[in-house]
């Protein structure tokens, strides 16, 4: 009788397991439905200063990288204005979407210390996706420096520093 038990136990922990596994399959095949349909429309990367400048370079060239990555369409638009207070208001106030990303330097931290009254709440309105760096002795030549560019943001996304 024991043998009895111990067989329909194991068939009840197979058929969970195979039911686990077949919500789980299920459950990553619409995520990667809902992921392969990114970006259905342009993506908007906003820039709280003016073009030519070392921060607009930066979002021309990651703009460059993301739409080869994703194959979609990535505008650089320029907001600039009031130590770039403008710019990072204009994005804190763009709806959550995923379609409306912004490019800051130091002014994001800076800013909540310079001004009285700012139009975004630094610690409420923005999460943290991608982190670039640039040195100024980068050498486009170097492989080292290239690699550095190119994997920046893998060990933020693990929740590692640099």
């Amino acid at each position: 009788m024991s043998d009895k038990k111990t067989t329909l136990a194991s068939r009840r922990h197979i058929l969970k397991a195979a039911g686990l596994a077949i919500g789980a399959a299920a459950s990553l095949g619409l995520k990667q439905a809902r992921a392969a349909a990114y970006p259905e429309r342009p993506i908007k990367i906003v820039v709280p200063f003016a073009a030519a400048g070392p921060t607009d370079i930066m979002a021309r060239i990651l703009a460059q990288s993301l739409g080869s990555a994703l194959g979609g369409n990535f505008i650089v638009e320029n907001k600039p204005g009031a130590g770039g207070n403008i710019g990072i208001g204009y994005a804190a106030h763009a709806a959550a979407d995923g379609y409306t990303l912004l490019v800051v330097s130091t002014a994001y931290v800076v800013n909540p210390g310079l001004y009285a009254k700012i139009p975004y709440d630094p610690y409420k309105d923005f999460a943290p996706n991608y982190r670039t760096r640039l040195h100024a002795e980068f050498d486009p030549g170097d492989a080292q420096a290239q690699h550095q560019l190119d994997c920046g943001t893998d060990r933020t996304r693990q929740g590692q520093t640099r």
